[in-house]
């Protein structure tokens, strides 16, 4: 009789396991997935109302596809929020990366301590990081068309300084055309004002010089601010 009891009580037990197991709320790679596209929807729309109230909200309902979400992920989101500076280029694809790591750092501590169980792999454990940088709604546009229309402008506004000399209305000029680009007029435009130096009305050539250095800043600026992820080109 004692060798029963002893697989009954090791039948019991597997079964307390089970319980106990199933009483461990699941979260599926699928879910997961769901989610950071969510976040990604829920911050194109920010982008383009500029609304925190409607974005916080957004985030709130998200948090509650997660288990616990809305307890342990959700503040920590509210946090994060906090990072995007509409004055700050940029400011908007690093709040989202990081809304992407809170969500990874959560399921991983909370499937470490046993607080929710993983039901399959999830790729986003190990590159969420490098998904985040692929999110380009906070990053603004530079068309083709507009890229082209700026060059023209500023020979346009170098022809009209030839003529007038009138260095003051030259820098007006620029700064106007430096707002056509995105985040240019804080970015570009300063460097455009100490290119304007170059032209000096004694030195031949100095003034094509000046305009082909103006491009020129366009070209490196445009160049290192779709690199970084600031703006996007099309």
């Amino acid at each position: 009789m004692i060798k029963p009891r002893r697989r009954f009580q090791a039948g019991l037990e597997s079964l307390e396991g089970k319980a106990l197991l199933s009483a461990v709320p699941a979260v599926t790679p699928s879910t997961l997935n769901s989610v950071l596209k969510q976040i990604d929807r829920a911050a194109g729309t920010f982008a383009k109302t500029h609304n925190p109230a409607i974005f916080d909200a957004a985030l709130s309902s998200i948090s509650r596809k997660v288990p616990y979400g809305h307890d342990q992920l959700f503040p920590t989101w509210q946090d994060t929020e906090a990072l995007y500076d509409p004055g700050t280029p940029g400011s908007g694809l690093a709040m989202v990366r990081q809304l992407k790591a809170d969500l990874k750092d959560y399921v991983q501590s909370a499937v470490a301590d046993g607080s929710i169980r993983m039901k399959g792999a999830w790729a986003g454990i190990s590159n969420v990081a490098s998904a985040a940088s692929t999110t380009s709604g906070f990053a603004p546009i530079l068309t083709s068309k507009t890229y082209v229309a700026t060059l023209k402008q500023i020979d346009r506004a170098a022809g009209t300084f030839a003529k007038t000399h009138n260095a003051a209305a030259f820098d007006a000029a620029l700064s106007g055309i430096s707002r056509k680009v995105p985040y240019g007029h804080d970015q570009l435009f300063p460097t455009w004002q100490d290119t304007e130096t170059l032209y000096d009305p004694g030195t031949p050539g100095s003034g094509v010089a000046m305009v082909r250095q103006l491009k020129a800043d366009l070209k490196d600026y445009v160049q290192a601010a779709v690199a970084e992820g600031s703006i996007r080109v099309r």
